[in-house]
């Protein structure tokens, strides 16, 4: 038997709803949905009352003020679907006062969790990345739409391509924004960027985007910016195996992150790039495909000097030496380091001009494995030394 709440409607949200929100949880609507179709008093009478408040009112007129995408009377209906939610959770008191909390003082600072559902690792507890970052298996993830669609994927053959972890990051928004306002979403969203992007320099990791969701604490409405937008196209995402990763990989993780943040903007855009081309190629199948994205994550990582100006220097030759160098422990090393870059600066060329790389191709997988290895290796060393490199004196063993 179902258990029902304060309002007599059920305590579970409805698994199989056809209802599509333009904002906010389908837990919420769910007993929205119940709610509205609610014909007994004192229900229908308090929903009456709460589209009549006048608070809306000027809530909305701040929606027009600012321009918003939302319309305006789609989030007074969102918001009596949370009131509809909280009320049958806690009692209708309780939810009046935190809902007039929020329509007394709408342009306040509220908290939020801003999260990104990603694809390609998965771990099996909580880890904390600092700064308010966590990396939560989705299973530990509030009971939303996203996690109950991931977790019914088990069986999938698709599976890498649905989430099984989720970054998620403190915020602070109002419920209301308008001009002149503030939130650190925006802030906690590229912070979640830097994470996606740095996991695929530790192992053989690699971490994809695929829905960017928010939500509010369960005693506090959900304002404007409450909703999800996607990440990657599922079907665009290569297909490769999920790795668990591992407490010493977040730790070297987080480490990177430190050095990452304190780089200059311009330097850390062409890392961005390298490590966002290094994810691709771990996961590319078609060799040709492999070799140009692990080409142009490398140049993106090597070319550049400190303050993310390119090199006129003869590239391929720049390339080789600066590898080398960088991450080769001795001479020994850097003649490997340097011969590697050579064939996959070479393999680059080939795919470019005739869109194949002909030989052996299980030596050319091979050479391309062990290249992404060393793709690692460099970028990492880069972010350590939050590229402040003169290369003029690292390729002449300085």
């Amino acid at each position: 038997m179902t258990a029902v709440g304060h309002l007599g409607l059920p305590l579970a949200p409805e698994e199989n709803s056809t209802f599509t929100p333009m904002l906010g949880d389908l837990k919420y609507f769910a007993w929205w949905s119940n709610f509205l179709n609610t014909h007994a008093e004192p229900q229908k009478t308090r929903l009456d009352e709460l589209l009549k408040d006048q608070r809306f009112l000027a809530v909305e007129k701040d929606f027009k003020i600012n321009d918003s995408e939302f319309f305006p009377g789609a989030d007074r209906l969102g918001t009596i679907a949370w009131w509809a939610w909280r009320a049958n959770e806690v009692g209708t008191e309780i939810a009046d006062a935190e809902l007039s909390k929020v329509l007394d003082n709408p342009f306040e600072q509220y908290p939020m969790v801003a999260v990104s559902w990603v694809a390609g690792i998965t771990c099996k507890m909580t880890f904390d990345l600092g700064g308010g970052i966590n990396l939560v298996p989705t299973s530990l993830m509030p009971e939303n739409q996203f996690r109950r669609k991931f977790m019914s994927t088990t069986f999938d053959p698709m599976i890498s391509h649905y989430p099984q972890c989720a970054l998620t990051a403190e915020a602070q928004s109002p419920f209301v924004s308008r001009p002149g306002s503030t939130s650190t979403l925006i802030q906690a969203m590229e912070r979640l960027t830097a994470y996606e992007l740095l996991i695929g320099a530790v192992g053989d990791h690699h971490c994809f985007p695929v829905f960017n969701s928010q939500f509010r604490p369960d005693n506090v409405p959900y304002g404007p910016e409450y909703g999800y937008g996607l990440g990657h196209n599922i079907e665009t995402l290569p297909f490769c195996p999920v790795r668990e990763i591992k407490a010493h990989e977040v730790d070297a993780v987080r480490a990177l992150y430190i050095d990452y943040i304190q780089m200059e903007q311009k330097p850390r855009r062409a890392i961005s790039l390298a490590l966002d081309r290094l994810r691709r190629a771990k996961c590319q199948r078609h060799l040709a495909q492999k070799a140009v994205d692990l080409a142009v994550a490398l140049e993106s990582a090597l070319l550049f000097d400190a303050h993310g100006n390119k090199g006129t220097d003869q590239l391929s030759l720049t390339f080789r030496l600066r590898a080398a160098w960088l991450i080769g422990k001795n001479p020994e090393d850097r003649v490997r380091v340097h011969n590697i870059m050579r064939k996959i600066y070479d393999y680059r060329s080939k795919a470019i001009h005739t869109g194949d790389i002909p030989g052996d191709k299980s030596k050319v997988a091979e050479c391309l494995e062990t290249g992404t290895q060393e793709a690692c290796r460099i970028i990492s060393e880069l972010i350590r030394r939050r590229h402040q490199v003169d290369w003029s004196k690292i390729v002449l063993g300085g």
